[in-house]
């Protein structure tokens, strides 16, 4: 009878067995949703959510801006002092215009580009329209992340009296039974928005400064170029006999 006993006892173990490993189950289960639920991608919503309407502006806002900053910086790539510089030194250098030419023609370089079209036999108006033709593309679109620098900030400022009008209202309604969490939460809420367009709004502008003076200082150096190749400069030697007048790319050519 005792063997009998041992195979009971064995039998009835089993099930509880079981039953502790099914039970320990859907908490496992539950235990992984919510950090699911909690998550970096349930904060970011989260965030997104508080921050309303205005936030999701200055979001595709700060997109549009990347992008185009990211842009600008693969078309200015080829712009530098040093190439500037270097085609200045070539023009002085160069002994006549083949020479110049040859070392001018491997360098990618705006201002390099300009000096080998110049000394290449072509009209000077045609070398000055060349010149600005160059300098266009760089300047072109640059309106639209000024517009988004200036707007981030104020689209910031917006969202958070929105966000505190919110914040006061559900303070009226609570009737004299107000708890402080309720303000505060509604105060960061709304700060929020003046964050992100502020965060959005500096390297917008910093960047906008930056391409700026870039393309001044290409502009300058296409213009000392040349007026050294048309203006009795020191590389009139490259070129072949013709009429020279001053001009500036800084101000807009009289009618032709």
């Amino acid at each position: 009878m005792e063997p009998q006993s041992d195979a009971t006892a064995t039998g009835s173990a089993a099930p509880q067995a079981g039953t502790a490993v099914t039970g320990d189950m859907p908490s496992a289960a539950l235990s992984a949703t919510t950090e699911q639920a909690t998550g970096p991608g349930a904060e970011m919503s989260a965030l997104i959510g508080a921050g309303g309407p205005v936030l999701m502006i200055i979001i595709v806002m700060s997109v549009i801006a990347t992008a185009f900053i990211l842009a600008k910086l693969w078309q200015f790539r080829h712009v530098s002092e040093g190439g500037a510089r270097k085609t200045k030194q070539i023009l002085g250098d160069a002994a006549n215009r083949k020479d110049a030419a040859k070392r001018l023609s491997g360098m990618k370089n705006p201002v390099a580009r300009v000096a080998a079209f110049a000394i290449s036999g072509v009209p000077q108006e045609r070398a000055w329209r060349e010149a600005e033709e160059t300098i266009e593309p760089y300047r072109s679109h640059m309106r639209l992340l000024e517009v988004i620098a200036a707007l981030a900030p104020l689209l910031g400022l917006l969202g958070t009296v929105l966000g505190m009008i919110g914040a006061f209202q559900a303070l009226g309604a609570a009737q004299g039974r107000a708890d402080p969490h309720i303000l505060s939460n509604g105060i960061w809420e709304a700060l929020l928005t003046t964050a992100a367009g502020l965060s959005l709004a500096i390297p917008a502008t910093a960047f906008v400064n930056w391409f700026d003076r870039r393309i001044e200082r290409m502009t300058f150096h296409m213009e000392t170029v040349l007026s050294r190749l048309f203006d009795n400069g020191s590389a009139m030697h490259l070129l072949e006999g013709d009429e020279h007048e001053s001009r500036s790319l800084a101000t807009p050519r009289a009618a032709e």
